[in-house]
């Protein structure tokens, strides 16, 4: 949490997608395992006292009515007794939790504020102030969202015990398996629904708040890198500190570089986009 080289706000935005869109796609990749079920294998996963082509001809059925393609388990026994499709998409669904977890705390910490904290970004105002304090506005959508999953994360350490209670060809407890399974993925569903809706479209950057930190930031120090030594830059930043003067100017008048070097390297922007 302290002071450190100046990014963009697209860059933090970007970085909170790519993990929704790697999250995503993990679930997608989880489909097909999940979709392959075990029926025709009766009791015990032999298939005795099915007809013959019983499960194909369920599969078929059920794929006519319904959106998801459904395929037939190539091991009965092991898919009745182990339910390990079911452990691992709820892996992945807590994969999402975590991953919603840390945007919106994130989120949290970058519009604490206004006036005594961060304050990088503005959040929508949902409530009216505080229980005591007129006016506050509180990040509520972004503390539901990680209770949220905090739950979603409760549920996968159950799946993942009663997975592991699979005796031989039968679990008894996927009932708990499929109750705990369903309600992460309903509330996964709905906070993402109401984080994207109540929040994060309604999101303003703070760009006066921003454009101070980018500028205020003694870290951006570290651009002189080549240019000058470790210890040189550390005695700049402390110089700075003392006197409560801009890291530039400390720098221009230390260094026996050119002005205009010293204040392209320290461009908040230019050290955003990777010193390019």
């Amino acid at each position: 949490l302290n002071d450190a080289l100046p990014i963009s706000l697209g860059d933090e935005f970007a970085a909170f997608a790519y993990q929704i869109e790697q999250s995503r796609n993990n679930l997608q990749e989880g489909m097909p395992r999940l979709c392959a079920l075990p029926l025709g294998g009766t009791a015990v996963g032999t298939g005795a006292n099915a007809p013959d082509g019983f499960d194909q001809a369920m599969i078929a059925g059920l794929n006519q009515d319904s959106a998801v393609s459904f395929s037939v388990a190539s091991n009965t026994m092991a898919c009745m007794g182990a339910q390990g499709a079911l452990v691992d998409i709820s892996g992945r669904l807590r994969e999402l939790a975590v991953a919603l977890t840390k945007i919106a705390n994130d989120l949290r910490w970058m519009a604490a504020g206004p006036r005594c904290n961060l304050h990088e970004i503005d959040l929508p105002a949902l409530q009216p102030g505080s229980s005591i304090m007129p006016g506050k506005v509180n990040a509520v959508i972004c503390e539901a969202v990680m209770m949220a999953a905090q739950r979603v994360c409760g549920n996968d350490l159950c799946i993942s015990t009663a997975g592991q209670h699979g005796n031989f060809q039968l679990n008894t407890m996927l009932p708990l398996i499929a109750s705990s399974l369903l309600e992460s993925i309903e509330i996964l569903v709905v906070a993402s629904r109401s984080f994207h809706q109540q929040c994060v479209q309604g999101i303003q950057a703070a760009v006066a708040q921003c454009e101070k930190y980018a500028r205020g930031t003694m870290m951006s120090i570290t651009a002189l890198a080549p240019y000058a030594s470790y210890d040189e830059l550390t005695r700049i930043v402390k110089q700075a500190e003392d006197e409560g003067r801009d890291v530039i100017d400390v720098a221009k008048r230390v260094l026996d570089l050119d002005d205009a070097l010293i204040e392209q390297c320290l461009d908040p922007k230019r050290i955003a986009r990777g010193g390019a």
